[in-house]
């Protein structure tokens, strides 16, 4: 039985709206999880190179709105720009 504060009508509403908030965060994680590991792969290249490949890495991690911090044992990278398309 639905409460007295909200009817059938707003309840399907409701789940609708979250099935599809459900299926777009899937979306948008696979499409993260694709992305995410591309620029990896990139910066693991470019880990690798001559040292005078070093400015080409900045470039890339200035192009894609990242910020590269050292850690103990491996780098952490930073997305500077949430809301970026």
């Amino acid at each position: 039985m639905l409460s007295n504060t909200c009817s059938s009508n707003c309840c399907y509403k409701c789940s609708h709206d979250l099935g599809n908030t459900l299926r777009l965060s899937l979306t948008y994680s696979m499409f993260w999880n694709f992305w995410k590991d591309e620029v990896v792969n990139l910066l693991g290249y470019l880990n690798g190179a001559i040292r005078k490949y070093a400015d080409y890495k900045k470039f890339c991690l200035n192009y894609l709105g990242m910020l590269k911090q050292s850690n103990y044992r491996t780098p952490l990278y930073f997305v500077l720009y949430l809301e970026a398309d």
